[in-house]
């Protein structure tokens, strides 16, 4: 939806390739299950990929602290047109604390966190007295912190107030965490893509996700605070998100393909009908994103560029580049019946939700060939290059 509702967008093309993120799954000779993600932080495939890994490398060192310690730091809102500017202000201000002789000390007595950047966007028009909301349409970016001293955190936040005096400082948050989990709260989502308007309707916003977007277009969202020797392991690397995306299968050698009906979507093969993954569409996330796939594919068709958001069926075989409707031959394959994989590395696999074991249930060939008959609702932008 960010394709269809941004035509103008500098980052269109970054936009499409999320269409074809992990849509073909290979299984390999040797039991690997691998597909090609395109790591932008807008699919939640990829960012779910890239937490699990985050989670699973620091989280272990992070249950060791017993004084973690987590802080919120924020300016006021700002409308559109300064968004980038002010995540630079928020980058600059970071350094001004992080060159001072009081953190550098602590870093080196050993002294642990995270540094997260979020950007939220304000849907809300009015107050619940009626009145108009005067932050409606401002974008909030704001900088969550894991600190593992108590001093530490302190001055942090301290120093934030002195080189900010127009802040409100019942606005910035401090607290311990009690609980061994509660560490996972920086890493959960960079920007809120489900909108809230004044009346509690929750939409996807596309328009003002681009702005966020853009704005953060070159800057990392996650900083890890430390030395190596005080964290106990190395920073994750690119290599290290590609290899925490393979799983161990017994699945048959094959190309699975993403595909999906009305009540299901899943991994076929296309040749058999095999099923490697299924799962149901249920939940109102999918009635959001349904009502938001109407809204600007009917918009878009009527304007003769923007398609439909429905996934195509249509792809390239491996006779060459053609246009054709895959359809698996249903009687010449096995029942799948149910897949299990083993996690290789940290992540867990596309769109499987099982986490960390990479289990997801099968189903029988009758609802694989019902996905592959289902009906378009209209074509997907074509791909440069379409892969396998």
């Amino acid at each position: 939806m960010l394709w269809y509702g941004n035509p103008e967008s500098e980052i269109r093309d970054s936009y499409k390739n999320t269409f074809f993120c992990s849509n073909v799954i290979e299984v390999t000779e040797e039991g690997l299950a691998k597909a090609k993600y395109c790591k932008n932080r807008w699919c939640p495939i990829c960012q779910r990929n890239k937490m699990g890994l985050m989670i699973n490398t620091y989280g272990p060192r992070l249950q060791q602290c017993e004084d973690l310690w987590f802080l919120t730091l924020t300016k006021p809102n700002v409308p559109a047109d300064q968004l980038k500017d002010e995540i630079k202000k928020y980058q600059a201000l970071w350094r001004v604390i992080a060159n001072t002789n009081v953190y550098r000390k602590a870093m080196k007595r050993g002294v642990i966190g995270i540094r997260k950047m979020e950007c939220t966007y304000h849907a809300k028009q009015f107050l619940e007295d009626g009145r108009p909301d005067p932050w409606y349409d401002t974008y909030h970016p704001h900088l969550h912190l894991l600190i593992s001293e108590q001093e530490l955190a302190y001055f942090i936040i301290s120093e934030w107030k002195r080189l900010n005096p127009e802040i409100s400082e019942d606005a910035q948050k401090i607290e311990k965490l009690e609980t061994a989990g509660g560490y996972l709260e920086v890493f959960k989502y960079f920007t809120k893509l489900i909108a809230k308007d004044s009346t509690g309707r929750r939409f996807f916003d596309p328009i003002h996700m681009d702005v966020i977007f853009r704005a953060m277009r070159g800057n990392r969202v996650y900083f890890r605070l430390g030395t190596t020797a005080a964290w106990g392991c190395q920073e994750i690397s690119e290599e290290d998100e590609e290899q925490a995306a393979v799983i161990e299968t017994d699945a048959t050698p094959s190309f699975y393909r993403w595909l999906e009906s009305d009540e299901f979507f899943g991994f076929y093969d296309v040749e058999t009908g095999e099923t490697l993954t299924e799962l149901p569409k249920k939940g109102r996330i999918f009635d959001i994103i349904t009502d938001s796939e109407k809204q600007y594919g009917e918009e878009g068709e009527k304007q003769g560029s923007a398609p439909s958001t429905a996934y195509s069926v249509e792809g390239r075989t491996e006779e060459g580049d053609r246009d054709e409707v895959f359809k698996p031959s249903v009687g010449s394959g096995r029942d799948a019946g149910r897949v299990q994989g083993q996690c290789r590395g940290n992540g867990t696999l596309g769109r499987s939700q099982d986490q960390g074991t990479g289990h997801v249930r099968g189903t029988d060939n009758e609802r694989a060939e019902a996905l592959c008959q289902r009906p378009r609702r209209g074509e997907r932008p074509e791909r440069e290059d379409p892969g396998p």
